[in-house]
């Protein structure tokens, strides 16, 4: 979920690939929620891998690895 300009809530499912899908076919593992130009800056490699900005609910080794890594899996 992104806060702020351009807000919006993306659902990302993984069968095989990730895909941006417009329902979720079961409940989330994990749900991220940032800051939308927080959420770029960690897109673009332009902040370093921390958690700064991000909130989550659901698994949190899943979802901090998922913020660790933004700028090689987007």
């Amino acid at each position: 979920m992104l806060n702020g300009v351009g807000a919006q809530t993306v659902n990302i499912e993984i069968p095989d690939r990730a895909r941006i899908v417009a329902a979720l076919s079961e409940a989330p593992q994990v749900t991220l929620t940032a800051d939308t130009c927080e959420f770029a800056r960690h897109l673009g490699g332009r902040a370093s891998a921390n958690r700064n900005g991000f909130t989550l609910d659901g698994d949190p080794d899943l979802g901090w690895k998922i913020v660790a890594n933004l700028r090689f899996t987007m």
